[in-house]
């Protein structure tokens, strides 16, 4: 299987801003769309936070664009970001969006893919994620069921920021995400975005991808599914415009929190998960072959 996966967009009108402002990032986000859906893939994920504020113009918008750049056979699937519902809420986000369900299981017969929904309501500047106890039972569910299947998932938070809620939506001191994911036998696989920045280690029988913003790092990932192994390859936005644009659209949100790095621009362009024989963990190797550039 073929998954094309993206960071956090960040996607805004810009409707405070001058004509100029707003075609130019119109523009950016139509060509990068299009060079995303180009890539032959087999399921186009977003990590989250598809919208700067979430606001009914933004997510109608960054959709707009998203339904004018694919193809109709192409299936795209977003996750939600705790940016995506800082104004108009989940239901917003669902209805806009499309999606009968916010968390959501994708079954394929070598590999399960499972969407989660790790966003607070309302949380600006505060702790932005949590899983409701609904949730937590459904995941539960997917990962004994899935057996020694392999799991992919997909969330926005890195999974030990992500704290359970009892059926009184009160915080479970002693229970985080990381600890549920504990449940799947054999190897399984976390992609997430929100921090900004690239990470990638192996703990056991869980390998976790943390992929940067595409206003910092505007970078598609191609991850290629084989029997519960893992390639993944990248192409680079390095057009000049593309980069300018880019540059000009962190400075004129002015909240976007942008990480300062110390690596090259996406440093880790490919990378290999290999299950040992036992199929109870991975090993991870950064290939040195060079990205594709788009």
């Amino acid at each position: 299987m073929r998954i094309a996966c993206i960071g956090d967009v960040h996607y805004t009108s810009m409707f405070l801003h001058g004509s100029a402002k707003r075609k130019l990032n119109r523009e950016f986000y139509k060509r990068f769309f299009r060079a995303f859906f180009s890539v032959e893939a087999d399921r186009y994920v977003c990590l989250g936070d598809l919208t700067h504020f979430g606001t009914k113009r933004q997510l109608r918008e960054i959709f707009s664009i998203i339904r004018e750049t694919k193809r109709d056979e192409q299936r795209f699937e977003p996750v939600i970001g705790n940016h995506d519902i800082l104004f108009g809420g989940k239901e917003t986000f669902r209805t806009i969006s499309g999606l009968r369900w916010l968390y959501r299981a994708d079954d394929q017969e070598d590999v399960r893919l499972l969407y989660v929904d790790t966003a607070r309501v309302a949380a600006f500047r505060k702790n932005s994620s949590y899983m409701g106890i609904e949730q937590s039972r459904w995941i539960c569910d997917q990962l004994l069921s899935a057996g020694t299947k392999p799991v992919v998932v997909f969330a926005h938070h890195p999974c030990n920021h992500v704290r359970m809620t009892d059926s009184q939506g009160r915080y479970l001191t002693h229970m985080s995400l990381d600890d549920v994911l504990e449940l799947k036998s054999g190897t399984a696989i976390y992609i997430n975005g929100h921090k900004h920045r690239d990470h990638y280690h192996v703990d056991k029988n869980w390998a976790f991808l943390q992929f940067s913003d595409i206003l910092d790092e505007p970078v598609i990932r191609v991850l290629d599914l084989d029997d519960g192994n893992l390639s993944m390859e990248s192409v680079v936005i390095t057009d000049p415009e593309m980069l300018h644009a880019a540059k000009v659209i962190i400075r004129s949100v002015g909240t976007f929190m942008r990480k300062k790095k110390d690596e090259k621009f996406a440093e880790v362009e490919d990378l290999t998960l290999q299950q040992n024989e036992e199929e109870s963990s991975f090993h991870l190797d950064f290939s040195p072959r060079p990205a594709a550039r788009a």
